[in-house]
């Protein structure tokens, strides 16, 4: 019986970071989308929202690691268990506000 508990609850916070993923993804697909019609535009106060929302993904990205993190500790799931729910390869983290971004050439196109 205790087991049973336990499958349940691991499926349901497997569920849990399937929906945060989803949702992450859905913010990042937006925000991609308004950074293009900011550039194309040139639109000054549409690229500040943006970077202000950015704040909200980098938190979600930071939770999804945490859950991912504690789904493999708490549980160890066998490699079928993971299936698309597995965490990428980058270092655990912590936002602070401030990211590095790979350096743009002052030679770029756009410049």
């Amino acid at each position: 019986m205790a087991n049973e508990h336990t499958d349940k609850r691991y499926e349901e916070e497997l569920k849990k970071l399937r929906e945060e993923i989803l949702y992450m993804g859905g913010l990042i697909e937006d925000q991609i989308q308004k950074a293009v019609k900011a550039l194309v535009d040139r639109d000054s106060e549409l690229a500040e929202i943006i970077i202000e929302r950015d704040h909200e993904v980098n938190h979600l990205d930071v939770e999804i690691d945490d859950l991912c993190i504690r789904l493999l500790a708490l549980h160890q799931p066998a490699g079928r268990d993971l299936g698309s729910s597995q965490p990428d390869s980058r270092s655990r983290r912590t936002w602070n506000g401030s990211a590095t971004w790979p350096s743009i050439s002052a030679n770029a196109p756009w410049n």
